[in-house]
């Protein structure tokens, strides 16, 4: 063959290769194909865009904006959490927080003022840093700390098992890798299959793995963790304001990490509500953002509202 065949021959394989991933490409891109993969990371970046350029207040919280004045007799609630607190992927109007004020003030008993304090990625620490920075300004009469799984999770210089391993790149050349990551809906599917391949053959940690290993009473991350629980319910105790912990898990399976976090935090003197029951009924799927994200969607923050609010009805007011 000659050399200059052999360069012809490499080039239409190469165009030919181009032109099925853009084919590839719109496929992944119909909106029938996006609601089976969940759009992965490009589907977020462009979500994520618009809560941050529309829905944002001034304190840097997905949130309508509050006064620091309370209206006289209003009832003012605080939430703390993580991104389900801060509704990633769900509609601004169906997030719990927003839910849960509006099934209060529907009651008419008194006027109602939720305020979110949620923030992807954070751990109770920083929800602590949070309240005691910002939140304990707004004079809050009561105090949700709305706790998730991997809350325990310590990012001051972690080590060993406290170390979570990240997703890893197709590509050796991580700029690339990360463009397509958020701009190509194939790349980022198969870059999200990839790595959940590398977990099932044991060549990556597994998330649910490294979520387990949280929870032990005597690490270091577990104290952090009961340390941050108890400063959030002694501030609030400072202002007369009760502190409530809210499982908003809804993965079955948990049972010995969730019974150590509702015994810390009783030991704290704090309730605890954990709706986890009430999705007996429902399948994963069914309460999942999309098939790859497994954030709650918005018939989970439905629930999570109606739980909060039965139990404020029964326990607190």
């Amino acid at each position: 063959m000659r050399p200059n065949n052999w360069l012809v021959n490499l080039l239409i394989a190469f165009v030919a290769l181009f032109f099925l991933a853009l084919i590839l490409e719109i496929v992944f891109r119909l909106p029938q194909i996006v609601q089976k993969t969940g759009g992965n990371q490009p589907e977020f970046k462009k979500w994520q865009d618009y809560v941050s350029s529309h829905e944002f207040n001034s304190l840097g919280f997905r949130d309508r904006e509050h006064s620091l004045d309370k209206p006289k007799g209003t009832y003012r609630i605080l939430v703390l959490g993580d991104s389900i607190v801060y509704g990633q992927m769900v509609d601004y109007d169906k997030i719990f927080s927003v839910v849960l004020e509006q099934r209060l003030s529907q009651l008419g008993r008194l006027p109602v003022e939720v305020i979110s304090m949620g923030h992807m990625g954070w751990n109770t620490a920083e929800q602590l840093q949070a309240f005691a920075e910002k939140g304990v300004k707004f004079d809050p009469d009561l105090v949700i700390v709305g706790f998730v799984l991997n809350d325990p999770q310590i990012k001051d210089n972690p080590v060993g098992d406290e170390l979570q391993d990240p997703e890893r790149p197709i590509l050796p050349f991580l700029t690339v890798d990360k463009w397509l990551n958020q701009k190509s809906k194939l790349y980022s599917f198969v870059r999200f299959r990839y790595n959940r391949f590398l977990e099932k053959a044991g060549r990556k940690g597994d998330y649910t793995v490294w979520q387990r290993n949280l929870y032990q009473p005597d690490a270091r991350n577990f104290k952090a963790f009961t340390a941050a629980l108890a400063q959030i319910k002694e501030l609030a105790m400072k202002q007369g304001s009760p502190v409530l912990l809210v499982s908003l898990n809804f993965y079955p399976n948990w049972e010995k990490e969730s019974a150590l976090v509702f015994q810390t935090a009783q030991g704290l003197g704090i309730p605890v509500l954990d709706p986890l029951p009430l999705f007996a009924n429902f399948t994963l799927p069914e309460l999942q953002v999309s098939p790859s994200d497994g954030h709650p969607n918005a018939k989970a923050h439905a629930i999570f509202a109606q739980a909060i609010t039965d139990d404020i009805l029964e326990n607190i007011w």
